[in-house]
């Protein structure tokens, strides 16, 4: 697929920190918007890179379809999220207010881990 600084295909991994890429995903622009046909003959969709500078060759999607692709790439990754947490502790508090979803995914993180060290504190307690 492809070749040297020739891209047909955006490559997505799915990495965990400790065990390693866990999913990946090819996504060929060839496959999501077709063929592009221009002055009698086929173009395949890519992104060239010359002189350091990175372009789409040939033509430029339009903006609907970079949001299909984009929409492609949310759809696979909604399978590796947990849409209930990051909905119920991400909820902005004021309207236009920006809230990062690192942070409470730690909270929630840290509330679990809370849980499992009082667990293990009563169960010793117990003994």
């Amino acid at each position: 697929m492809g070749t040297f600084e020739r891209y047909e295909a955006l490559n997505i991994k799915i990495i965990n920190r400790l065990d390693g890429e866990v999913d990946n995903l090819k996504i060929r622009f060839k496959d999501l918007w077709g063929e592009k046909a221009e002055a009698g003959y086929s173009k395949i969709p890519h992104i060239w890179t010359n002189n350091g500078q990175s372009k789409w060759h040939g033509w430029t999607p339009a903006n609907a379809e970079i949001k299909q692709l984009a929409a492609e790439v949310g759809t696979y990754l909604a399978v590796f999220t947990n849409r209930d947490i990051v909905q119920e502790k991400a909820k902005p508090t004021k309207k236009n207010d920006k809230t990062s979803l690192i942070k409470p995914l730690r909270e929630v993180n840290n509330t679990s881990t809370e849980k499992t060290n009082t667990k293990k504190k009563k169960s010793e307690q117990d003994l």
